[in-house]
This record gives C-alpha cells, sequence and structure tokens, in this order.
C-alpha cells in the first residue's frame, strides 16, 4: 500500500492499531490454514513446514501429529529431524508399537548417528536386563552389532562403539572359559573401532592400552603394537575428513533445487569427500570395505542433496563398476522418487530395465515422465491465468515452451527405446500418441521419419511423416532445414528445391534467413554456379545489411574448417597472439605514446629492425648449416610472439648516464 500524504497521523495509528489486533486474534486454526496454503502452493517449502509441524504439536492431538508427519514424510522421506521428532511424540505417548513400525520404516534409508542413537536407547528401554536377564542382553547386543555393521564408519559413531565396548565388559561371567569369550570380544571391538577415523579415536585408544596393560603388561606391548600403524593413519584420516567436511552445510529438511553458485559448491565439497574415500586413505586391504565407506558417503550426500539428481547417478555408477548392481539400481529409485521429472534418472533406469528384458517396467517409466511433467503443465496454465502482471504472465509462457520441448523429447526417446525392444509398430503407437498433442514440437515428426527411414531404409513412409509435419511447421525454419536435409539424404534433389521456394514464399524475410544460409551452402556444395549465383543475388537483395565476405566465406567452410575466416580475416592469427602482447597493448591504452603517434612497443620495434637492417648490411652473407635451417624451419612463426620488450639501446644509454660516485670508484 503506498503512503498517502494527506492522511493524519491518527488515522497511521489507527491502522497500524487495527493490524496488530487482527494479528493478536489471529487463532492456531488460522495459521495452520495459512501455513497449509504455502504449503500447498510449494510443496518443498521448509520453513512452512516445520511452522506447521509446530503449530500442530503444540495442539496436542496425537492424530493431527501422526497426519502432519506422515504428509511431510511423503515430501522429505530421509529427514532425520521428521523422523527424530515424529517417534519422540509417538514415545511421550508411550506408544511402543507405532514406535517400532516407525523405526522400521526409516531406519534402512536414514543413516544418521542420532537416530539410529535413539533406536540403541529404545532397545535398552525395551529390554531389561535386571528384568529379563541374558534374553535381554542378547537382544541388546544383537542391536549394538545391527547399529555397527550399518552405521559404525560414520566418524560420528565413536559413542556407539565406546558404549558398545562398555556394554561387553559389564558382562557377568560363571567361569573361566566366560571371562576368556568376553577378553576376546572387547579386544576385538576396540581393534575394530580403532581402524576407524572417529572422533573419539584418542580416548579410545588411551582406553584400548588401558584395557590390554590391565590383563597382561607382557602381552600388551605386542598388542598395541600391532595397532599403533593403524591408529596414526586413522587419527591422521579424521583430521583429513574433517577438513573436507566443515564447510558441507546439513540442514534439517533438505532445501529444493534452484541452481545457485552455493548450491554448486557444496555438491562439489560432497564429490571431495566421496573422491577422498574412493583412494583408500585408510590403505585398507579389502576392497569391500573401502566400497561400503564410499557407499555410505554417497547415502549421507543423497540424504541432503536429495534433489541433484547428477549425485544418485554417480552413485549408480560407481556402483555398477563395483558390480553391486542391487545398490546401483536403489540408488536409482531412490533418485526418482525424489525427482520425478529427472530425465536422466528415467532414462538410465529405463535402460537398465531393458537390459534385464524387463519391457514393461521401461514403458511404466517412461509413462510415469510423461504424466508427471503433463502434470506440471498443467499446474502452469493454471498459474498463468490467474496472474495478471506481465512480466509474470511471459515467464510461466517461457516455462509452458521449455514443458512442451520436455515432453516432446520423452515421446521421442520413449519411440526409439519401443522400436529397439518390441519393433516399429509398437513406436509408431507413441508417435501417433506424441504427435496429437497441441503443444509437441516438430522434433517428433522428424524423428519419427528417420526412425522409419533407418529401420528399413524405405523413403517413402519417412516422406509422408515429414509432409504431414509440414502442415503444421511450414513456417519453422529448423523443421524445413531437417526435411530438406533428408531429401538431400535420399537423392530428391527435385522436391529439396520445392520445399525450399515453398517455405520461403510463405515465410517473413527474418524466418527464412537461415533457410537461405542452408540452400546457399548446398548449391555451393553441391549444385551448379550459375544457380548460386542467382541464389545469392536474391539473399543479398533481401538482407542488404549482411556483410557479403560473412556469406562468401561461409560457403567454403567444409567440416568445420574455414581457410577464409581462419587465414583472410585473421580467426588464427587471434588465437595465436601471445599473453606478453596483450598485456603490453593494455599497458599501452594509458597513453605511452611518443611525438608521433607511435606507441613505445612499435617506437622500439622500428628502432631494432633499423639495427638489424644496418648489421646485415655491414656483415657479408653466411651459409647456415642445413641443421640449423631444419630447427628454423619448425620454429614458431614470428607472429607467435608479442613485441619486444627489452631495448637494448635504452639500456645503453642508461648505463651511459649513470654517474658513479667517487666513493666506489
Amino acid at each position: 500500500m503506498e503512503y498517502d500524504p494527506s492522511a493524519g497521523t491518527s488515522d497511521i495509528i489507527s491502522n497500524n492499531t487495527q493490524n496488530n489486533e487482527n494479528k493478536r486474534k489471529r487463532s492456531p486454526e488460522d495459521v495452520i490454514e495459512l501455513l497449509e496454503e504455502k504449503i500447498k502452493q510449494d510443496p518443498k517449502n521448509v520453513n512452512a513446514w516445520l511452522d506447521l509441524l509446530d503449530e500442530i504439536r503444540n495442539r496436542d492431538k496425537p492424530d493431527d501429529i501422526r497426519d502432519a508427519y506422515e504428509n511431510a514424510l511423503k515430501v522429505f522421506p530421509n529427514s532425520t529431524k521428521l523422523w527424530v521428532d515424529y517417534i519422540d511424540v509417538e514415545l511421550s505417548h508411550s506408544e511402543f508399537p507405532r514406535v517400532e513400525k516407525l523405526f522400521s520404516r526409516c531406519l534402512p534409508k536414514v543413516l544418521n548417528v542420532q537416530l539410529w542413537t535413539n533406536y540403541l536407547g529404545y532397545v535398552r528401554r525395551v529390554n531389561n536386563i535386571s528384568k529379563d536377564g541374558e534374553a535381554a542382553r542378547n537382544i541388546i547386543s544383537q542391536a549394538f552389532e545391527f547399529v555397527l555393521a550399518k552405521i559404525g564408519v560414520d566418524r560420528n559413531s565413536g559413542q556407539i562403539w565406546n558404549d558398545y565396548i562398555e556394554f561387553i565388559k559389564c558382562k557377568p561371567t560363571e567361569s573361566t572359559w566366560e571371562e576368556q569369550q568376553k577378553m576376546d570380544l572387547t579386544r576385538k571391538s576396540y581393534r575394530k573401532a580403532i581402524d576407524i577415523p572417529l572422533s573419539n579415536l584418542n580416548v579410545i585408544w588411551q582406553a584400548y592400552n588401558n584395557f590390554e596393560n590391565s590383563l597382561n603388561k607382557g602381552t600388551a606391548r605386542k598388542f598395541i603394537g600391532e595397532k599403533s600403524a593403524s591408529y596414526m593413519k586413522a587419527r591422521s584420516c579424521y583430521k583429513e575428513l574433517e577438513n573436507l567436511t566443515t564447510d558441507i552445510q546439513i540442514s534439517a529438511l533438505p532445501k529444493k533445487r534452484n541452481f545457485t553458485p552455493m548450491e554448486k559448491k557444496q555438491l562439489e565439497k560432497w564429490r571431495k569427500w566421496i573422491d577422498w574415500e574412493k583412494s583408500n586413505p585408510l590403505g585398507l586391504d579389502n576392497e569391500t570395505d573401502v566400497q561400503s565407506r564410499v557407499i555410505y558417503a554417497y547415502k549421507q550426500a543423497v540424504m541432503q542433496l536429495r534433489y541433484f539428481a547428477e549425485i544418485y547417478f554417480e552413485a549408480f555408477g560407481y556402483c555398477s563398476q563395483a558390480k553391486n548392481s542391487d545398490e546401483a539400481l536403489e540408488f536409482l529409485k531412490t533418485g526418482l522418487e525424489a525427482n520425478r521429472t529427472s530425465f536422466i534418472l528415467s532414462y538410465k533406469i529405463a535402460e537398465v530395465y531393458e537390459k534385464e528384458g524387463q519391457n514393461q517396467d521401461v514403458k511404466v517409466i517412461y509413462e510415469n515422465l510423461i504424466k508427471f511433467l503433463q502434470e506440471e503443465r498443467v499446474t502452469l496454465s493454471s498459474i498463468e491465468e490467474s496472474v495478471t502482471e506481465d512480466n509474470e504472465k511471459l515467464q510461466i509462457q517461457r516455462k509452458l515452451i521449455d514443458n512442451a520441448s520436455d515432453i516432446t523429447m520423452v515421446y521421442i526417446t520413449f519411440m526409439r527405446t519401443l522400436r529397439r525392444m518390441e519393433g516399429i509398430k509398437e513406436a509408431r503407437k507413441i508417435f501417433s500418441e506424441g504427435r496429437k498433442l497441441p503443444y509437441s514440437t516438430h522434433q517428433i515428426y522428424s524423428a519419427s521419419a528417420y526412425l522409419e527411414y533407418h529401420n528399413n531404409k524405405d523413403a517413402g513412409i519417412a516422406s509422408k511423416i515429414f509432409e504431414i509435419g509440414l502442415k503444421r511447421f511450414l513456417l519453422e525454419p529448423d523443421y524445413v532445414i531437417q526435411y530438406f536435409n533428408f531429401l538431400i539424404l535420399v537423392n530428391d534433389d527435385v522436391n529439396a528445391r520445392a520445399l525450399f521456394e515453398k517455405s520461403v514464399d510463405k515465410m517473413e524475410p527474418e524466418q527464412a534467413k537461415p533457410l537461405y544460409k542452408h540452400f546457399i551452402k548446398y548449391e555451393s556444395d553441391y549444385g551448379e554456379l550459375s544457380a548460386l549465383s542467382k541464389l545469392e543475388d536474391r539473399f543479398n537483395q533481401l538482407y542488404a545489411d549482411e556483410p557479403l565476405v560473412n556469406i562468401f566465406s561461409e560457403r567454403f567452410d567444409i567440416y568445420g574448417l574455414n581457410v577464409i575466416q581462419d587465414v583472410d580475416l585473421g580467426e588464427r592469427f587471434k588465437t595465436n597472439i601471445s599473453a606478453p602482447a596483450i598485456l603490453d597493448a593494455e599497458n599501452n591504452e594509458s597513453g605511452d605514446y611518443d611525438i608521433d603517434g607511435e606507441s613505445g612497443h612499435i617506437k622500439r620495434a622500428r628502432e631494432n629492425e633499423y639495427l638489424n637492417e644496418q648489421s646485415e648490411r655491414s656483415t657479408p652473407a653466411a651459409t647456415v648449416p642445413t641443421g640449423i635451417l631444419n630447427i628454423l624451419s619448425i620454429l614458431p612463426s614470428s607472429v607467435s610472439y608479442g613485441p619486444p620488450t627489452f631495448d637494448p639501446s635504452k639500456l645503453a644509454r642508461l648505463l651511459k648516464d649513470i654517474k658513479i660516485p667517487d666513493t666506489l670508484v
């Protein structure tokens, strides 16, 4: 609302008071409705979700709280905070069966030390050793082993390792054999932990020293000496790991991706950690152990980088190379759940299914991708209708254009995939479906036509498809060029020329320009000079502002090489200018010119040239040996170097004019 200078102070105070009263009167239900509306508009609005959960939790209605957390977990299924808070709510009401179901849902996909520590706490809470004795102890022991097998490589799992070892030590024994068993298990656990770069490694190492010395000081030196190198290695690696992960941001809920520089930096930091793990800095002998650490790092990454499709793809690639196909496929599935419209993940998982002969699964992937993209289109169209501001409307329209291209590309890829799997007839069905969409782009016609042609080398069907597309895309230069190229491919020169004339006759001059250029190039390569000259005359009349030299040089562009551009127009020279020459030219922009208007380096070059000429006149010509000539012939041309930066004549004058103090003579 704009400020009204005519409004009195009392009115402003009255309005502010009224606004404050409205804020005070806003009920929790109103706040919840407002937050739900924000989430409806943007399902990945992290702040709105956190505020909504706080509001609903404050109302202390268990069913409402459960519904809220279940809805949030549909959007953020790997969020540690959501699972921990949800479980705490159920624990506060002693809903143990619900708690166990929640743990069974979240533990397999959320590898977080806090969550797994809470799980251990729950297991110890419901299994009372004082009451249930050895049975409870066995359950707790199995829980510890399960947890450490899953997250024991995490640098923050040191406290769990410590608790496990203390748990083993506390077990009562009734015989020497049982005592020996306990001692062996304790030593084994210590030695496992010492191999891992843990945050409390120094504490565990000291405790291990005390443990061995308390048993037998004679054997302690041997056992401790065996693990000393591993401890030093793990301690050094922990410091490296800390430096690598210091700036990695950990958020309560993964934020949607906006492709910002900060997001790119975060992605690179995660990649550095993963690459560090791949390099096997701990020097592990077992390749499986190395792979476990790398995969664990990838799983940590995807929990934070939930909407970064490439990190899932990279994880898939690593697991595939490691021959771990189950983990590889799981990364793709998880990534696709988070990024429903990801092309890279959809295409890759479709290829995996295709290789396995799972044709129906391939179809489901493509059908879902099309469905999700079409849902986005419906949403965009709805927003476009409600938007009134021109700028916003233009942005939505651009998104709709991009969406149309995206959907068309999926249809094309689906079409090609089906041709491989089930033959050309199935591919035709997808083409028929895709081309009927009012927003599909011209590429679907070109793709189908070429698919038909390469399938049976029959140009007839392909030409018909191009002709059908021409009715819709006659004014699209890119489509006409595709059709033109096809006609040239099948040696149909007559129809190619007819297509050109038909198209440029219908197009506006600016639309037809790329088509003219394309046809000029064709006539130059394969036509007659007389026809080429007439075509150039037509072009020059239509596009008088176009430099003639550009049009002429483009004719002689041969598979990426263009001697006119490179030599006559200096493109090759531009790329060979040395850095010193560029710097010298920049320095002379400050006005380093003499009274004759020459820059310093040009004048020096002229003076040196004069001195060289005088030297050549006074020195009789000499025969240059063949070896020297050979060397000179392979040296770069003089144009590759900048102007001289050393001026011998000025140096001579400087030395001549220097006055040396008498005390130094």
